[in-house]
């Protein structure tokens, strides 16, 4: 969930160039410090000290391949020489580039040869940096065990409330307890990040923002429909505060609760006061982002999904046909939400006697599921059987 949405400046800008620097400089000054304790050699962005560096920030680096090769080569090094602080670290960079390689085996081996050599150096934060590596791989597959296990060791690892590390720990957990339909652990867990976090600045409104709609999500998955609805209603408030605070509709991004209060009354028959919701949405959209915008496109789709469901065409028609233009200009004529526009327009059309047009527009829907990778079958097949009963009708 997308809750602030300060824009840059234009790809190529110098000014955009600096901030991008500065912006790897603050995130990888932290891993400075093993750089040095490892002696590795950081003077230039193709280096591999530099690499490893970028790649423990998340930063994408130039070629994995070429990390790899020397990570192995300089690990056969430091075991000749007994080194055993360079290998843990090169094992831990190595494990992952495995990571970003998706060679998950091969990581977590990586990982817990590290780890091995860590302990005997007692280190702590490297075990906390491995350990969550570790229960990501094993949530990732599916093993809540034995993520359970890693994510617990790595939160334990980092005693400081507030570190980001910490927190991205705590959230995968509780992700991975959701997973498991351990409701209770999982909000017990979700629950430890709200101590401390009552700051007004924009991290910790974000926080707590992502907070409230996981909270949200695992109650109504419990039945609890009233206090997941609270959860949103808090996200709505508190978004709503951040634009009373910065009067910008462009800093906070507002909007994004109102669709989930949305979606929630959707998913649990209450039209009225989804409809209701998503109109609080568009018109925050349409404000600070302008009517060419695709957050706009896409809340005017869920507004015309309301009016179809009531069977009036003559509000839902011109909204769709704004969001495909949109989309169109923004992602190509081939863009998935188009398919499900198409399929929109057709229906409306097939209802007012159009016919021909409304062949017209499954036909389109058709096209671009095919033409897009991974497009539902289920989704596909609706068109389909839509452009079969149109046709059936056309003498």
């Amino acid at each position: 969930m997308s809750i602030f949405k300060n824009p840059l400046p234009s790809a190529g800008t110098p000014t955009l160039k600096i901030a991008l620097s500065t912006a790897v400089l603050l995130v990888i000054l932290p891993y400075a410090a093993i750089a040095k304790d490892t002696k590795l050699e950081v003077e230039s962005p193709e280096s591999p000290g530099w690499q490893i560096l970028l790649l423990q920030s998340g930063f994408p680096i130039q070629n994995s391949g070429a990390l790899e090769a020397w990570l192995k080569s300089d690990i056969e090094k430091a075991k000749s020489t007994k080194d055993t602080a360079t290998m843990a670290s090169d094992l831990k960079a190595l494990g992952l580039v495995y990571m970003r390689l998706d060679r998950d085996s091969e990581a977590k081996k990586a990982f817990k040869t590290s780890l091995a050599l860590t302990k005997k150096r007692r280190q702590q934060l490297p075990s906390r940096d491995i350990a969550f590596n570790l229960g990501s791989l094993y949530a990732k597959e599916g093993n809540n065990k034995e993520a359970e296990f890693w994510l617990t060791r790595s939160i334990k690892s980092d005693p400081a409330d507030g570190s980001s590390r910490r927190n991205d720990a705590i959230k995968k957990l509780g992700a991975v307890y959701t997973a498991g339909k351990q409701y209770d652990k999982a909000i017990a867990t979700w629950s430890l990040l709200l101590p401390g976090e009552a700051n007004q600045n924009a991290s910790d409104t974000y926080l707590q923002l992502e907070i409230l709609s996981a909270l949200a999500d695992i109650y109504e998955r419990q039945g609890n429909y009233l206090k997941a609805e609270d959860c949103l209603k808090q996200c709505v408030n508190m978004s709503e505060e951040q634009l009373r605070k910065y009067k910008d509709p462009t800093h906070c991004d507002t909007a994004t609760p109102w669709v989930n209060l949305a979606i929630f009354y959707q998913r649990n028959d209450k039209e009225a006061l989804s409809e209701a919701a998503d109109s609080s949405a568009l018109k925050i959209r349409e404000s600070g982002l302008g009517l060419r915008h695709p957050d706009v496109a896409e809340s005017s789709t869920r507004m015309a999904i309301h009016y179809l469901a009531r069977k009036d065409y003559n509000n839902a028609e011109p909204l769709l046909e704004r969001a495909l233009k949109i989309y169109e200009a923004s992602f190509g004529a081939n863009y998935k939400s188009i398919a499900h526009i198409a399929d929109s327009l057709g229906k409306i059309n097939q209802a007012e006697g159009n016919k021909e047009k409304a062949i017209n527009w499954y036909n389109r829907a058709i096209e671009i599921a095919d033409k897009t990778p991974n497009f539902s079958t289920v989704e596909r097949a609706g068109f389909v059987k839509n452009l079969a009963a149109a046709s059936s009708s056309v003498p």
